[in-house]
């Protein structure tokens, strides 16, 4: 047996060698997003953010073709242009008290915002109104938000969030552009456009989205889709209330350092007016990056002169014989890679095997020399015919009051059966929607569940997104304590959150709150149910 775990592991470690041979970086494309991505003239300007060391070199496939021409910029508050709007709320749902702090905030923000900065201010009910277009005078940008009177009216912010991310894409000044919203939550008009609809469209035409929540005793539901929102398009969200410090949240959404512009000139050959697949890979001094994202190209005027020159050139050329020959290596080389490969997983399989036969045999001659005997927990009553379904190890660990009671355990209870000696012992069902993807996982919570990236979705203590790598590998965990149903994070890159505010440490869960995990929101709903004794 000790040979046959020598030469598992020697062969593991030959495989371990020859991938890290083959691979030259290491992805950590989950540290940093893509904020916003737009073309305008032939060219492709990209967004991310958290980045924070030195770029060393930037590379770039469109449709997997290499494209060269590429520049890149850290934004900061006097290099590249900021185009900010402020989305305001104008319904009487807002008091005056949270009116009065509202202004202090915008004041401040005005007072504060960066030099290269244009700030356009809109408020909104059932229509949108703009009181004006993207100034730098702050004397204008004042002169606009006294303008703002509220009224007693609804508030519909999905068409508004349509309406003016069409009309960002309509701009044509190369700026990172963002829209801070102000209200009390996220209601959507029936006679419009869902909040399904949105979320696709922001996917295709998405921008930083910081959303202020003013909090009520009566709008947690419409506070949680309203930090949702941000979430899903790389903002920010804030709980705006009593506590709320208005210098730390003018501080935090006027840095704009985070924040690198990628300029891509692509040719004219891929510039043919359809979505392609824009891939960056970003080297740092630390890490390197991969991030990808599908964006619809510029259409191209073709110069017919340049393809009837290229076909002539291409008659007269012919393959130079010193390119076979490094062609025909280089695939010798490949073959010969994935043989190798094959062969060692191959040996793997075949050595695990015949362990797993021997290892079946010796305890199949064991258990034929052995007679098991019955167990007993002596005290009381003989309670050995009642069925139970649970962990034979909890179940002594967890049997309370039977402890007065004599319990039976027959041989064919205990190796081929799990047995609890708590009737009265419950199980949850745990339903998580993806609010994004309208995905739903339904799982019974018996134990623990993991919410992770990777792992084998028959298992029923895993919950498996492997559709999202911004969620890692194992991302959180939703457990039972004293009949009550907690969730805790277990060191996620991008950590978990509850119902918009992130996991410190474990946390109650309750029917109707929302988990963020990644770019995802999980809308959870828990059923109680009682096992039959």
């Amino acid at each position: 047996m000790r040979k046959a775990y020598k030469s598992i592991w020697k062969i593991f470690l030959v495989v371990f060698l020859f991938v890290l041979v083959t691979s030259n970086y290491v992805s950590a494309s989950e540290q940093v997003n893509i904020s916003q991505a737009e073309t305008e003239d032939g060219q492709i300007n990209i967004y991310i953010n958290g980045v924070q060391d030195k770029i060393k070199k930037v590379n770039c496939l469109i449709a997997s073709t290499p494209v060269s021409n590429i520049t890149y910029t850290k934004i900061n508050q006097y290099i590249g242009s900021v185009d900010t709007l402020l989305l305001i709320d104008d319904s009487e749902s807002i008091t005056k008290e949270e009116r009065q702090r509202l202004s202090a905030l915008i004041l401040d923000y005005i007072d504060h915002k960066n030099s290269n900065e244009s700030i356009s201010i809109a408020t909104y009910g059932t229509k949108l109104r703009y009181l004006c277009n993207y100034e730098k005078d702050r004397y204008e940008i004042l002169k606009a938000f006294g303008k703002i009177q509220f009224k007693n009216q609804s508030s519909y912010l999905t068409d508004v969030i349509a309406k003016v991310t069409s009309d960002l894409q309509k701009r044509k000044e190369t700026s990172l552009k963002r829209i801070i919203v102000f209200s009390d939550g996220f209601d959507n008009n029936e006679n419009g456009i869902t909040k399904e609809e949105l979320y696709n469209k922001l996917e295709n035409t998405s921008y930083p989205i910081y959303t202020i929540g003013c909090v009520h005793l009566d709008n947690k539901k419409e506070l949680k889709e309203l930090f949702a929102l941000a979430r899903l398009t790389q903002g920010k969200s804030y709980r705006f209330d009593k506590k709320t410090k208005v210098s730390e949240v003018r501080k935090s959404i006027e840095n704009v350092k985070d924040y690198i512009r990628i300029s891509i000139n692509p040719e004219n050959e891929l510039q043919d007016g359809s979505i392609k697949t824009v891939e960056l890979k970003v080297e740092t001094l630390k890490n390197t990056y991969e991030l990808h994202k599908d964006i619809r190209m510029n259409m191209a005027e073709k110069d017919t002169s340049l393809d009837i020159d290229k076909k002539v050139k291409a008659t007269d050329k012919k393959p130079s014989h010193e390119e076979g020959i490094y062609l025909s290596k280089t695939m010798i080389i490949i073959i010969i890679s994935v043989v190798v490969g094959l062969l060692i997983l191959i040996i793997i399989g075949i050595i695990w095997w015949k362990h797993k036969k021997k290892e079946k045999k010796i305890l199949s001659d064991i258990n034929n020399k052995v007679k098991k005997p019955d167990i007993i927990i002596s005290g009381g009553k003989n309670v050995s015919n009642q069925e139970y379904s649970s962990n034979i190890g909890r179940s002594f660990m967890s049997a309370g009051d039977e402890l007065d009671k004599t319990v039976v355990l027959h041989q064919e209870d205990i190796f081929d059966k799990t047995i609890m000696l708590s009737p009265d012992q419950c199980l949850w069902s745990v339903k998580l929607k993806d609010i994004r993807n309208n995905r739903i996982f339904v799982k019974e919570l018996r134990n623990e569940l993991v919410i992770g990236r990777v792992g084998n979705s028959s298992d029923q203590a895993k919950i498996i997104i492997d559709y999202e790598s911004s969620v890692s590998k194992r991302h959180c965990r939703i457990y039972l304590k004293e009949s009550n149903v907690y969730i805790v994070d277990m060191g996620s890159s991008n950590h978990t959150f509850l119902n918009g505010v992130m996991l410190n440490d474990e946390q109650l869960l309750k029917d109707g709150d929302v988990i963020g995990v990644g770019n995802l929101s999980l809308e959870v709903a828990l059923e109680k149910m009682e096992m039959e004794a």
